[in-house]
């Protein structure tokens, strides 16, 4: 009997440095992969590179709850969208992609409780999403505190 093993797997990791590059928190969780991923990346097969807007950004937020039928934060901090810094396949897993994103000091003071992984700038556009409900995210980033965050979304068995 055939057995499709194709699933997505979302994973985020959340480091928090002080200002002298001590690491105050660190902060590893599976979060939820949205319905529109899923269907950017049927669309992504039909259309080519040139038919989607890549994930490019992420968002910030202080609410919880939202599914992987929702396309935005619940709660967010409007100052706190950052571009992504980097996307790579990981080593010899070439269906993992691994999204880079850093908020520097003096950027965004706040406690996070929710995060999201968008394509574009637009705010509807969620393709993963991480909050405390799900996995306790609870960031007190201070002023001085640099946030890094390494988002793995796993397309099959890797």
């Amino acid at each position: 009997m055939y057995k499709d093993s194709l699933d997505m797997r979302g994973h985020v990791k959340y480091d928090l440095f002080d200002e002298f590059g001590n690491i105050k928190q660190s902060f590893e969780t599976a979060n939820t992969v949205t319905e529109l991923h899923d269907a950017v990346i049927a669309q992504q097969a039909r259309l080519g590179e040139s038919g989607v807007t890549v994930i490019g950004w992420i968002d910030f937020g202080t609410g919880t709850g939202q599914g992987s039928s929702d396309t935005t934060l619940d709660t967010v901090i409007t100052e706190a969208r950052i571009g992504v810094s980097k996307a790579t396949a990981a080593g010899g897993d070439d269906n993992d992609l691994v999204v880079y994103a850093t908020v520097a000091a003096g950027e965004y003071t706040a406690t996070i409780n929710e995060a999201g992984l968008f394509r574009g700038k637009r705010t509807a556009n969620m393709m993963c999403y991480d909050d405390n409900s799900a996995s306790g995210l609870n960031i007190n980033k201070g002023a001085t505190d640099t946030l890094a965050i390494t988002w793995t979304i796993t397309y099959g068995s890797s």
